[in-house]
């Protein structure tokens, strides 16, 4: 068997393949930061290029150099908290959370104001070695975690704060479109984007998984996997356990995962099953109650999964997927019932967390919006309002007007369907979406007329404000006209509150 290794491009430090020019500017950069010039490097590529691995590499050295390094992550799931990955980042350097991101209610000048408080925050903490802020999937970005990057981006030249930010190049998430190209124009901004591996990177990558592999194998692994290193990893551990075949080519990564799938114990499959069915991110004490076993035989079985390198621990009782296709792959290989079995076991579990559900509202309300067609609707649409409700408060109104649009889909009817319409108006107005927010308001307001409820009609007249659009105003002045005309005696109030209004 020979061993192939690029010079140029070989294994580096910690059995990375393939990186070593990209980490040489990485470090580079972290020397400059813990000078005091510190900068946004955006690393670009497909999932599974290596965007994490290579972060993890730099977080390694920075770590050797006295660097504190903080990580934050956008999280897959569209409805989950705001500011998430920069609650993570503020943790992770021991700051209060209450009292950097105290007051935020929803409004721009909050959303500023937290975006201050961060970057402050930030600074401090890089003030005596640097500091190196690691933020993934930031396509995945909520607008008010899209609101700091672009502060803290634009700081960071006069700051001692080197921020990687990680992105899917080629798939288009929650954050704003004009996100990632006026980060690129940052001052001190920098571009990094990953390719996938040519043919000596893929024989590195063979020789380093599979040290017994024969490296007349990495032509036709090339060709499989289109040298992404993902898909070349999972096939060098199939070739590594004899289960792949150059006849009988994986056609993805779907395929070397079941292969792999195949040599875990029946108990740990299934536990890895109700895993993927609650995320890339799994707590102990959750798949505990997912799954109905005690947490320590969990622990146990998790790394097990670990060894196999299919899950990771990222923190006590807390692990996560190697890589969200790992999850899809797993998810997507449960027949239906099976996976409507596992979404109505994980939200109840959730559910049973009492005083702390409010921390998985988000999660309690994907699961059944899961199991909506089968039967679970009305729960579905009471969750996703109550999460749309709880965006809204931890200051991502965009959010919430999503979330409020799923639940109307989700067969509101009469007067909850005309609160379910003002509580999106009025998300989407705080949020700068007036298309939204007039068609929203228009809907209720149709209702209410018919319905005679002259409270809704207010309340649905009250949710567009004066804009310097005159479109805009003249619906939003019919819009009073026609509560007004509704208002009867006893309601005062609301005549006031219209009457200012136009």
């Amino acid at each position: 068997m020979l061993r192939w290794v690029n010079p140029a491009t070989g294994p580096v430090s910690g059995g990375l393949v393939g990186r070593g020019r990209e980490l040489a500017r990485l470090v580079s950069w972290l020397d400059r930061a813990r000078a005091g010039v510190g900068r946004l490097v955006l690393c670009a590529g497909e999932p599974g290029i290596g965007k994490t691995r290579l972060a993890e590499e730099l977080a390694d050295r920075a770590r050797a150099d006295g660097v504190p390094v903080a990580w934050g992550a956008c999280p897959e799931a569209e409805d989950a908290p705001a500011l998430w990955p920069w609650r993570q980042v503020l943790s992770g350097l021991g700051v209060d959370l209450s009292a950097v991101l105290a007051g935020a209610a929803g409004s721009v000048e909050d959303r500023y104001r937290a975006a201050d408080a961060v970057g402050s925050a930030l600074r401090e903490a890089a003030r005596a070695n640097g500091l190196l802020v690691v933020v993934d999937d930031v396509h995945r970005a909520d607008p008010a975690s899209s609101a700091v990057l672009r502060h803290v981006a634009v700081a960071a030249p006069s700051t001692g704060v080197l921020v990687l930010a990680a992105h899917r190049d080629r798939e288009t998430g929650r954050a704003p479109a004009d996100l990632l190209p006026e980060l690129a124009g940052a001052p001190g901004a920098e571009r990094l984007d990953l390719r996938p591996f040519g043919l000596a990177e893929v024989a590195d990558q063979l020789a380093t998984v599979a040290p017994g592999s024969d490296a007349a194998l990495a032509p036709d692994v090339l060709r499989v996997t289109g040298g992404n290193p993902l898909f070349v990893r999972e096939v060098a551990r199939a070739i590594e356990d004899g289960r792949w075949r150059p006849d009988r080519p994986p056609r993805s990564v779907l395929d070397a995962v079941a292969g792999r799938l195949a040599r875990l114990r029946p108990e740990a499959r299934d536990l890895l099953r109700t895993a993927a069915v609650l995320g890339r991110d799994v707590s102990v004490p959750v798949l505990a109650g997912a799954s109905g076993l005690p947490a320590t035989a969990c622990g146990v079985l998790l790394d097990e999964l670990a060894g196999h390198g299919l899950v990771d621990p990222v923190g006590p009782g807390s692990y996560r997927f190697g890589h969200v296709l790992v999850r899809d792959a797993v998810e997507a290989a449960m027949p239906t019932q099976e996976r409507v079995d596992r979404h109505r076991a994980a939200a109840r579990a959730l559910e049973d967390h009492g005083d702390d559900v409010g921390e998985y509202i988000a999660d309690i309300a994907r699961h059944w919006r899961e199991l909506a067609p089968f039967g679970e609707r009305d729960r579905a649409r009471r969750w996703t309002q109550r999460a749309g409700d709880d965006a809204v408060v931890r200051l991502a109104p965009a959010e919430g007007a999503r979330l409020y649009g799923l639940a109307l889909d989700l067969g509101a009817t009469g007067t909850q369907r005309c609160r379910l319409l003002v509580a999106r108006g009025e998300a989407a107005s705080a949020a700068g979406d007036l298309a939204t927010a007039r068609e929203a308001a228009v809907a209720a307001s149709r209702w209410a007329l018919d319905a005679r409820r002259a409270d809704l009609a207010g309340e649905a007249a009250l949710v567009l404000e004066a804009v310097p659009d005159p479109a805009i105003n003249a619906v939003a002045r019919r819009l009073v006209e026609d509560a007004l005309a509704l208002v009867a005696e006893g309601q005062e109030a609301m005549a006031a509150r219209l009457l200012a209004r136009r």
